[in-house]
């Protein structure tokens, strides 16, 4: 008996030694290391003799997977994410809502968050299944994860949630898109009950970037004072996110934000006529250079050049609204 508690005891002394190499990757960003430390551990153990470390491990290793699929190429993406869900799917087996659940919320928003991703990747009917799948998941969550209970997680997963929202009303239309469109604004709504700027302005930040992206989609398909509306939410929203991510603190943030930004003056400049439209689209040219400081075509050229195609589109509009000598200048 002493015999088998020693080599039962240094088994896990291994499997900790393992785990704990692959975490101080996971948190140095290298998730190919991580992984290959994971899997040494994921080695020690079986479902039927250690289920702790064994669930343990599958959702490290989903983590790792997700984190490691979700930054590289389209096929190689695919295939890391099909195995985080195959390791989310055996955590979920040992991690049961009844009995362990906070470890089994974890999975489900996990979970959700790799449907999400694999959703945002396909079209047509494989992706509405996908994208469904990731709602389910954060609705199962959410069972646990309750904002009395667990305020921080469930404002993660509220935002989570938006997502899967704002991504389904952007590939539907009509009475259908505006209905998750409008579940996108309450989920994120709800997370920034919780994500507040004093407390934690990053995430405040990024869930007001959000809003916009979905005031913006909101503006874009309706007409008159409703779109004028939602597009000057879409305003104040960015121009919200862009009190934390300034230019010195967050220079990829910021111009993605003015960027946005670029897009929904743009849009009500289309919208608008005389004077409020040469505002409007002087304003995107504005904001469409701020961005440029930062998206140059040396470090980021699909970026960079994206934003010279939106200044190409504003300068042409301002170009049909002028005459002479003006016009001929844009």
């Amino acid at each position: 008996m002493e015999f088998t508690d020693k080599w039962l005891k240094k088994k896990l002394e291994k499997y900790e030694n393992w785990k704990g190499a692959g975490n101080a990757w996971y948190a140095a960003n290298n998730f190919a290391l991580a992984i290959e430390k994971y899997q040494k551990a994921e080695e020690i153990t079986t479902y039927e003799k250690y289920p702790e470390q064994w669930a343990e491990i599958n959702l490290l290793l989903g983590n790792a997977k997700w984190s490691l699929g979700s930054r590289t190429s389209a096929a190689h993406c695919t295939q890391l994410l099909g195995e985080a869900e195959d390791h989310y799917q055996k955590a979920s087996s040992v991690y049961k809502k009844e009995k362990t659940p906070q470890n089994w919320a974890t999975t489900q928003n996990n979970l959700g968050v790799v449907y999400f991703e694999m959703g945002t990747r396909t079209q047509g009917e494989e992706a509405k299944k996908l994208l469904n799948n990731a709602f389910s998941a954060y609705n199962n969550a959410l069972e646990i994860r309750t904002k009395d209970d667990l305020p921080q997680v469930w404002a993660d997963t509220q935002n989570n949630l938006g997502g899967v929202y704002w991504e389904m009303g952007t590939r539907t239309q009509g009475e259908e898109a505006k209905k998750f469109l409008n579940n996108a604004v309450i989920a994120y709504k709800n997370a920034l009950e919780i994500t507040t700027k004093d407390e934690l302005p990053l995430y405040w930040a990024q869930t007001q970037n959000n809003l916009g992206l979905v005031y913006s989609d909101q503006g874009t398909r309706l007409q008159g004072g409703e779109a004028k509306k939602f597009l000057n939410n879409a305003v104040i929203a960015y121009n919200n996110a862009l009190e934390i991510r300034t230019k010195d603190d967050l220079p990829q943030g910021w111009a993605d934000t003015q960027n946005n930004l670029g897009g929904v003056y743009w849009k009500m400049g289309t919208r608008a006529q005389g004077e409020e439209a040469k505002k409007f689209l002087n304003n995107a040219i504005i904001v469409y250079n701020n961005a440029l400081e930062i998206t140059t075509k040396d470090d980021l050229p699909q970026d960079w050049a994206m934003t010279q195609n939106n200044l190409g589109t504003v300068y042409s509009d301002l170009g049909t609204r002028t005459q002479g000598e003006e016009a001929k200048k844009f």
